[in-house]
């Protein structure tokens, strides 16, 4: 096994990845062990309601759909992501799974892509609702680290940055230009965003 220096390894893999060791992901599968079923129940209910004669609004429909689905790839790519980094920290990162760190990086920027569309559609809904927005600007909140994550990745490509990868990871979490948010707190977002969108899963009034 050849080892490499950690100049070399954080220059040409990804910053910080010589010195990544620990990954505090608590496993999120068995607490949505219907996770992909989720889009197909929400389109028979929706089915179902027009037969039952009620009427539901086409901007709700848009917006009850793209939280679910959102929600359910944020949960897929929260696992997929999960196993894969768990995976390269079995080995030493001075001789580092490079396939297996960027299989890893794919899966997080998956998460916070949905994560950040997530976001924005639930504000809308919020705004139709008298519900509370995400986050407020400058909070300092986890939702307002976890968006600013977003934006970098969405950014990165008409950005001139240092740095080699638009998020990178260390062992305290993730982290994308002056944003950063801890494994727990990840993992505590994705749940919060499941459980709210599942309540939308069967729109059916009489049935709620």
């Amino acid at each position: 096994m050849i080892t490499f220096n950690p100049d070399i390894v954080d220059r040409f893999v990804g910053r910080a990845v010589s010195e990544f060791t620990i990954a505090n992901l608590p496993p999120l599968n068995s607490e949505f062990p219907n996770v992909d079923s989720w889009i197909v129940a929400h389109f028979i209910n929706n089915v179902t309601s027009q037969v039952d004669g009620v009427k539901i609004p086409s901007f709700v429909r848009q917006l009850t759909v793209n939280l679910i689905r959102r929600s359910q790839a944020c949960v897929n790519a929260y696992s997929d992501g999960r196993e894969f980094t768990l995976k390269f920290l079995d080995t030493s990162p001075l001789s580092p799974n490079v396939s297996v760190y960027y299989s890893a990086l794919f899966y997080w920027e998956t998460l916070f892509l949905n994560l950040g569309i997530w976001s924005e559609t639930y504000n809308r809904l919020a705004k139709q609702s008298n519900l509370e927005r995400f986050f407020e600007k400058n909070d300092s909140s986890r939702e307002e680290q976890a968006y600013g994550i977003y934006c970098v990745i969405k950014h990165s490509t008409s950005q001139d940055e240092a740095d080699l990868l638009p998020i990178w990871i260390n062992n305290e979490g993730f982290h994308g230009g002056q944003w950063t948010l801890s494994f727990v707190e990840l993992a505590d977002l994705v749940r919060d965003i499941a459980n709210f969108s599942q309540e939308f899963i069967d729109i059916h009034p009489r049935r709620r």
